[in-house]
């Protein structure tokens, strides 16, 4: 029984060791963001380029207003944004405009925004349509945005 004890404990140990000549070597490349060609939506960081396009291709713009250190924002961006379904239904239909809050030189103080994240739908001339507060799901984000769409 003790010899087999013995045996288990080394296959283990050779197992665990053998593995690590497994492990990835690094390519030289930087660690981070890896570069895929995963479909992504087309967000923009200017209000006068995205007024511009949305005039240009007569839509209205989705612009995600968001600070850094909110956990509804990050939640919105990687469940929500970064959903095939939403990207795959919407990315075209819209102009996407991403504002950090406290980074912006937008004055969005007109739009009397209250919490983060918050969703304004403006129109070509940067009039707003509508705004909504909070995290909300794919599938109630997408519901909500094609109720604007014509």
């Amino acid at each position: 029984m003790r010899n087999q004890l013995v045996v288990c404990i080394l296959i283990s140990l050779i197992g665990a060791f053998s593995g690590a000549n497994c492990i990835a070597k690094p390519t030289g490349k930087p660690v981070g963001r890896i570069a895929t060609n995963k479909p992504a939506l087309p967000w923009l960081q200017d209000i006068s380029t995205a007024k511009a396009a949305a005039k240009l291709k007569h839509k209205l713009i989705v612009v995600d207003v968001f600070t850094d250190n909110c956990h509804w924002c990050k939640r919105l961006d990687q469940e929500t944004f970064q959903n095939p379904g939403v990207i795959s239904e919407l990315s075209t239909r819209f102009v996407w405009l991403k504002l950090n809050a406290r980074a912006t030189t937008t004055d969005l103080k007109a739009f009397k925004i209250d919490g983060y994240p918050t969703i304004l739908v403006l129109d070509d001339n940067g009039k707003l349509v509508t705004s909504f507060s909070g995290y909300l799901p794919p599938e109630q984000f997408v519901e909500k945005m094609a109720m604007l769409l014509p």
